[in-house]
């Protein structure tokens, strides 16, 4: 980029392009500046755009985030991950996106059109919003896209309840007389929705979750997620 005279960069920005920053422009801190800037002008803030699958592979339900641009682009949400940028509970999710089904793509917004719409979920009809397919970008993300569930087979998660609130703790899962995964919950200040999942097969029989002093039996059901909400006493 081209900085003209008297260009002031606030701490942390970055100016990414083959632009003019305009003289006496300013440009905010932690700023991210993709295009040119007149002169005299003032830049802040972050690009972004929101991004979102309409249809989860292993349950019913949806989901919308937001990606950011640092100079490539990263995703982030309401919850923010304490590991950082391009961590998130969903992930899990986004891992099983099936490129050959459009409507459990991961999808994100454009200004530009892309031939392709993004689906809003009350209306999926709608193509006035272009949408990116980045279905790629979230496989990779998680290590690699996860093969779908067999009818035979369930995802089976666990939350952990003290009275009304949510709480971090350890939890036990059991099949078949046998110990099979100890995962962690997440506690109230994450989503509802972020919850540990373990894979099972249906053929070795019901699940035994154990928290807390307290146990719950449960069925998996087959092809999809099943969890199990265990309450401890106040």
């Amino acid at each position: 980029p081209t900085l003209g005279r008297g260009v002031v960069v606030g701490a942390g920005a970055k100016v990414l392009g083959p632009f003019t920053v305009g003289a006496g422009a300013r440009i905010g801190s932690n700023s991210v500046v993709v295009k040119a800037v007149p002169a005299g002008a003032t830049a802040v803030g972050i690009p972004a755009r929101i991004a979102g699958c309409a249809t989860w592979v292993t349950v019913q339900g949806n989901h919308n985030w937001v990606e950011v641009w640092d100079g490539e682009w990263h995703f982030t949400e309401y919850y923010p991950d304490k590991g950082g940028l391009n961590r998130s509970w969903f992930l899990e999710r986004a891992a099983y996106a099936d490129p050959d089904r459009p409507e459990t793509r991961i999808y994100a917004t454009s200004w530009a059109p892309t031939g392709q719409a993004f689906p809003i979920i009350w209306d999926l009809r709608q193509r006035v919003v272009a949408g990116i397919d980045r279905t790629a970008a979230y496989h990779a993300w998680a290590g690699g896209r996860k093969r779908a569930l067999a009818p035979d087979e369930s995802l089976v998660g666990v939350r952990v309840f003290r009275g009304d609130r949510r709480e971090a703790s350890a939890a036990t899962l059991s099949q078949g007389g046998k110990e099979i995964a100890t995962v962690r919950t997440a506690g109230p200040e994450q989503d509802m929705a972020d919850v540990p999942w373990t894979r099972v097969r249906l053929a070795d029989g019901p699940v035994t979750v154990t928290s807390g002093g307290k146990s719950e039996v449960v069925e998996p059901k087959g092809g999809g997620e099943t969890v199990v909400d265990l309450r401890l006493a106040p």
